[in-house]
């Protein structure tokens, strides 16, 4: 049996391309971290982006902003509601006009309308860092 010589030669690329821009991705990678530029996104959000008390609030208006708002397939119980400003707090117009928003915390209700949106729409995987 005759052996087969391979010869590799490793180059120094100055300016690798990065496969997350170059290609289409299955998946959105949303990162905070103070020190690193991290996925595709480096954000406070999910969880500081509403600006509510509880991390939870801020996740769902969040994922409200990003993905439902604006969408085809909104829940019934949010089609009325948008956000307002910089997506800090929920709002929708009352009978006469007038905005109302949620602006101390979110009630269940939308807080359950959004979950179940989220299980049906959405494959939302933790990414680690380990950092030495």
């Amino acid at each position: 049996m005759k052996k087969q010589v391979y010869i590799a030669q490793l180059v120094r690329e100055d300016q690798p391309f990065n496969p997350r821009e170059e290609f289409d991705n299955l998946g959105h990678m949303v990162c905070a971290h103070g020190n690193y530029n991290l996925g595709d996104e480096q954000s406070s959000a999910p969880y500081s982006f509403g600006g509510y008390e509880d991390p939870e609030d801020n996740f769902m208006i969040w994922v409200f902003a990003e993905f439902i708002e604006g969408s085809k397939n909104v829940p019934a119980s949010l089609k009325d509601w948008y956000t307002t400003g910089c997506g800090a707090v929920f709002a929708k117009l009352n009978a006469s006009g007038q905005e109302v928003s949620l602006e101390d915390n979110i009630p269940p209700t939308f807080k359950a309308a959004i979950q179940t949106w989220i299980d049906g729409n959405l494959c939302i995987l933790p990414l680690y860092l380990y950092d030495h």
